[in-house]
C-alpha cells in the first residue's frame, strides 16, 4: 500500500481539562502527519464539531488512571479504530512541528525517552517489583521508551493494547500501580516484543528543550490544574507507596536478621 492511500489514525485521550488541547493538536497534526485520516478523541466531553474528529466516549477519573487505563480505552473501541491502516497514539498535550511519517511502518514503533538517552541500563526507571506485570529485572532492557508517543500497524498495535490492558488489570487486581503507570506497562511489553522501529527523542521533545531537529513537542503545562486528582485517588496512591515502603523495610529487616543469625552460629 502506497503512502498516498495509507490511512493514519491519531488517537488521543482528552478527559477533564485536557480537552482544551484538542484544537491545537489537530491543527498541527493536519499540517505535519502524513496520511492523516482521522483524529480519534477518547473523552468525557464532546470535542469541537469537526468532521475530521471522531468522538469515542470515555469517562473521566482521577490521575493516574486516565493514562494507566489507556490501553483498555483503545481496545474497547478497536472495531472503529480498525478502519485505519496505521494507528498513532499521542498524548493530547503535544504539538507536531515537523513532518511525521509512519506510513511505511510494518509493525510497532517506539520513541526513545528524552530523559534517559545515554543512561546506563541499570539506571533506567523500569518497574522493578517482581509482582507487577510490568516487571523488568535488573540486567534486562537497554533502552527506555516514552509512553506519550507509540503505535504501528493497526492490527498489531490493537493486539498489543489488548495484551497491555490485561496486564494492567492483573496489576490492579493485585493492588499494584506500576511505578510509571502505562509507560511502565509499555516498556515491560516491549522487552517481550521489541519494536520494529525505534525513533529518536526528537519525536518527544520537551517544549522547553525544543530545537531544529524536534518533530513532536511535549508541551509545558500546569499538571496540578489539569489532573485535578480527587482525594480518593490520592488515598490509593498513598496506600500503594506505603505498601512498597513496608516491603522494602521488611526485606531490610530480614537481611539484618540473617546476618545476626549467621554471627551467632
Amino acid at each position: 500500500m502506497s503512502s498516498e492511500t495509507t490511512r493514519v489514525g491519531l488517537i488521543v485521550i482528552a478527559t477533564g481539562r485536557y480537552v482544551e488541547f484538542v484544537d491545537q493538536l489537530l491543527a498541527s497534526a493536519h499540517e505535519h502527519v502524513a496520511g492523516l485520516h482521522r483524529l480519534y478523541v477518547l473523552s468525557d466531553r464532546r470535542p469541537p464539531d469537526d468532521p475530521r474528529i471522531v468522538w469515542l466516549p470515555w469517562g473521566h477519573i482521577g490521575w493516574p488512571y486516565p493514562t494507566l487505563l489507556r490501553y483498555r480505552a483503545i481496545a474497547a473501541h478497536q472495531d472503529i479504530l480498525r478502519e485505519c491502516d496505521i494507528l498513532v497514539y499521542s498524548d493530547v498535550d503535544m504539538r507536531f512541528v515537523a513532518s511525521f511519517d509512519m506510513t511505511q511502518i510494518r509493525g510497532i514503533f517506539a520513541v526513545s525517552h528524552p530523559g534517559y538517552v545515554g543512561a546506563t541500563p541499570d539506571s533506567l526507571p523500569y518497574e522493578r517489583n517482581p509482582a507487577s506485570q510490568a516487571y523488568v529485572p535488573v540486567g534486562s532492557g537497554l533502552e527506555y521508551f516514552a509512553g506519550g508517543v507509540q503505535g504501528g500497524r493497526a492490527e498489531i498495535y490493537l493486539d498489543a493494547c489488548e495484551q497491555m490492558a490485561a496486564r494492567v488489570q492483573e496489576d490492579l487486581n493485585a493492588g499494584i500501580v506500576p511505578v510509571w503507570h502505562d509507560e511502565s506497562i509499555w516498556n515491560g511489553w516491549l522487552i517481550d516484543h521489541p519494536p520494529d522501529l525505534v525513533l529518536g527523542s526528537e519525536y518527544c521533545t520537551p517544549e522547553t528543550a525544543a530545537g531544529p531537529q524536534s518533530v513532536l513537542l511535549a508541551l509545558d503545562k500546569d499538571h496540578a490544574r489539569l489532573r485535578g486528582t480527587p482525594w480518593q485517588v490520592r488515598s490509593v496512591e498513598r496506600l500503594v507507596r506505603a505498601r512498597r515502603a513496608l516491603r522494602r523495610r521488611s526485606r531490610a529487616a530480614a537481611r539484618v536478621a540473617a546476618r545476626a543469625w549467621g554471627r551467632r552460629r
